[in-house]
């Protein structure tokens, strides 16, 4: 089968377009008053009914998307300040498995440690209870909370 079968008919079941003034006559047809015909056919009331109804639309779509993506920037926002704050703060918290003795040697210097933190200075206690004071970037240790107190009084 060839495709003209497809082809040839497909002129026959296409619907006919007729205008207003046309007729299936034989007479002249005034070019002029079909134009005319599909211009008022296609013609809203006030042309610059469509021009305002897309300049809303669009402004619509903007504010729609300035508020979305002003939401989204807050989230962020909040989100980086969070995660700074985590950052900032390098801590490491370990559970040692410490001996009774060695608990009790490195409780004595919990006094010194708060005096220590009170006036923001560096320290570490080190195994098994060694004070390591940061003093102008050089550390000084200490090795009983008298000496570190002492230490601590001399600095002011």
């Amino acid at each position: 089968m060839s495709f003209d079968v497809y082809f040839s008919k497909v002129s026959d079941n296409m619907p006919s377009r007729t205008t207003k003034n046309s007729t299936k006559t034989t007479t002249p047809v005034d070019v002029q008053d079909e134009l005319t015909n599909v211009i008022e056919a296609n013609t809203i009331a006030d042309p610059g009914t469509m021009d305002l109804v897309i300049l809303k639309m669009t402004d619509n779509i903007t504010k729609v998307i300035n508020i979305k993506i002003g939401m989204v920037l807050e989230a962020i926002a909040g989100h980086s300040a969070k995660l700074q704050k985590v950052v900032k703060r390098p801590r490491a918290s370990f559970f040692n498995d410490y001996s009774t003795a060695v608990v009790r040697r490195r409780k004595v210097f919990d006094e010194v440690k708060t005096r220590l933190k009170r006036i923001k200075m560096d320290y570490a206690l080190l195994y098994s209870a060694t004070l390591n004071i940061m003093v102008n970037g050089t550390p000084k240790k200490l090795y009983t909370p008298e000496e570190a107190a002492a230490f601590i009084d001399s600095l002011g």
